[in-house]
């Protein structure tokens, strides 16, 4: 049976056997992120509504190609 999210305005189902982790991102955004026995993960952040979606990609890939 599936185990159930729902906090920080998000609700979703992820495998039993998967860890949860609820834990602070970079820079003090809220971040969940659960992880399978065998190692792949999903991970979601919240983001004041306020900030320029453009500025989170630009980030993202800032930091992919470093």
């Amino acid at each position: 049976m599936p185990a159930i999210y729902q906090k920080l305005g998000l609700n979703f189902q992820y495998p039993d056997t998967w860890t949860l982790d609820e834990g602070e991102a970079l820079e003090g955004e809220r971040s969940v992120s659960v992880y399978s026995p065998g190692g792949a993960f999903w991970s979601v952040m919240v983001h004041p509504p306020a900030q320029a979606p453009q500025d989170l990609v630009d980030t993202v890939l800032a930091a992919m190609k470093q």
